[in-house]
């Protein structure tokens, strides 16, 4: 059992512990499966990012691959900032990433994806599977955590999360 999908990066699997570790599932063996042929490489490295946690986890999880780089991002099960750090590959340890700059970053449960973005006020954010309410223009709105300030938006709590949701692929652009 894993509390979130593997990778398929340069031509092995990944998997993100609860810890930050990288390795088999949710287990603290730190390794990486080579389907050729068909072994785990045991890693020394890159240190837990969450050793603290509990072991079955305080947050979701997710390991992303984005435009060469592995990413791992902890999401709370309630209204406390999400965190992101990026394998940095060179020292074989997680650097804190505190801005997406033109990316937008798509969460639910089990799974994460990451998009370019060029259309103005979508980049440095994080969608969540979650619904708020819009009481002035009176409709739902998605939610998302804003890495800017800091903040969900709307406000975190009495927001809703539909049974089962996808992510719709947005074709976004430039308005001039």
């Amino acid at each position: 059992m894993t509390y979130n999908n593997p990778v398929f990066f340069e031509n092995e699997f990944y998997c993100l512990g609860v810890h930050g570790n990288l390795g088999v599932c949710s287990i603290q063996i730190l390794g990486v499966f080579n389907p050729d042929d068909m072994t785990w490489r045991i890693l020394d490295k890159p240190e837990p990012i969450r050793s603290e946690a509990h072991d079955y986890g305080d947050r979701f999880c997710h390991l992303v691959e984005f435009k060469g780089d592995l990413l791992a991002v902890f999401r709370p099960y309630d209204a406390k900032p999400i965190e992101v750090y990026k394998l940095d590959r060179s020292q074989m340890s997680w650097t804190e990433v505190l801005r997406l700059d033109d990316v937008v970053l798509f969460l639910d449960n089990w799974n994460a994806t990451m998009k370019t973005s060029l259309e103005y006020g979508c980049c440095n954010r994080i969608y969540l599977p979650v619904l708020g309410y819009n009481e002035a223009e009176d409709h739902k709105v998605s939610v998302f955590y804003d890495l800017e300030d800091g903040k969900y938006k709307p406000g975190f709590y009495g927001l809703t999360e539909p049974i089962n949701s996808i992510w719709v692929e947005p074709k976004f652009y430039l308005h001039m």
